[in-house]
């Protein structure tokens, strides 16, 4: 009994090794599959082919990413998408674009949870739908995964506030060939649920949820977070003339920089900041390929 005892737990333990060794095989060969089909969106010529693929890729992701150990997995040679986690590994969030033959963007993304933290100690991945078109009066708004505000993140700051801990996510956003946005948005958990939009970025007047940037898609805005001041710094925008004001299409730098520094668990706006010598390095970690908004 005792010997045939050994014999079971080795059998389970050497069917437990293996099964590992199929779940990892089988991530690096669906990375290759999706590198394969984002390849075909981009060298899509119709709006439909390249939804339908756009849609397999994003299926195959979403399956790819609840398969055991797919936490852990890099997807390093996935390039095409924007990959952001935090220093405490709650979470990952991917994110990504899709550019039509008429220029209007729209975005994708996925949460994955890290099985440490979920209930039954099970990778959960979130799906989040993407809130089509320019984003107005959104400044205040709470956004839950089904009402994404979507956008490609390209830097992910960490602060706690309480027991609770954020993420301000920095964010890009194309809508089409005559507006562009960017974002700085907050994130949290809830449970095993995702949150958009926290109230605490104060203004001079006002504590809102996020900041939204609009401008002309014909220029390039700096937006990005210096580890040194500890502080996101950006362009100031402003109208190309009066005629214009209001007119988002018409908005571009004018020279001056604002910042955003966290003080007093609050990212805390401040104008006109003395910006000639910052570093220069890009802010675009995720470069879109059909944007020509690259420094």
């Amino acid at each position: 009994m005792h010997t045939n005892l050994k014999i079971i737990l080795f059998s389970i333990i050497l069917l437990s090794s293996f099964t590992l060794v199929a779940q990892s095989d089988q991530i690096v060969k669906n990375e290759d599959d999706l590198i394969r089909l984002y390849n075909d969106i981009l060298l899509s010529e119709g709006n439909e082919t390249r939804d339908e693929v756009n849609t397999a890729f994003y299926q195959l992701l979403n399956t790819t990413l609840q398969l055991e150990d797919a936490f852990d997995y890099p997807f390093d040679n996935l390039l095409t998408l924007s990959k952001m986690i935090p220093d405490d590994k709650s979470l990952r969030i991917f994110t990504w674009n899709l550019e039509n033959n008429e220029g209007v963007h729209d975005f994708f993304g996925l949460v994955q949870l890290n099985p440490k933290n979920t209930r039954n100690k099970e990778i959960k991945v979130i799906e989040l739908q993407n809130q089509k078109g320019e984003l107005i009066k959104s400044e205040n708004k709470s956004y839950a995964a089904n009402k994404w505000p979507g956008a490609v993140y390209y830097q992910l700051i960490t602060f706690k506030k309480g027991n609770q801990k954020y993420y301000t996510l920095a964010g890009w956003r194309g809508i089409d060939k005559g507006l562009t946005q960017k974002v700085i948005d907050v994130i949290y958990l809830s449970g095993e649920t995702v949150k958009f939009g926290y109230p605490i970025i104060k203004t001079d007047r006002k504590t809102q949820r996020r900041l939204i940037f609009s401008y002309s898609s014909k220029v390039t805005m700096h937006l990005r977070f210096d580890s040194k001041e500890q502080q996101f710094i950006f362009d100031h925008l402003a109208p190309s003339s009066n005629l214009v004001s209001g007119q988002y299409r018409f908005y571009g730098p004018d020279g001056s920089y604002d910042a955003l520094k966290m003080e007093k668990k609050y990212w805390l706006f401040i104008p006109n900041i003395d910006a000639k010598n910052q570093g220069k390095e890009s802010d675009i970690y995720y470069t879109p390929v059909t944007n020509p908004e690259v420094d």
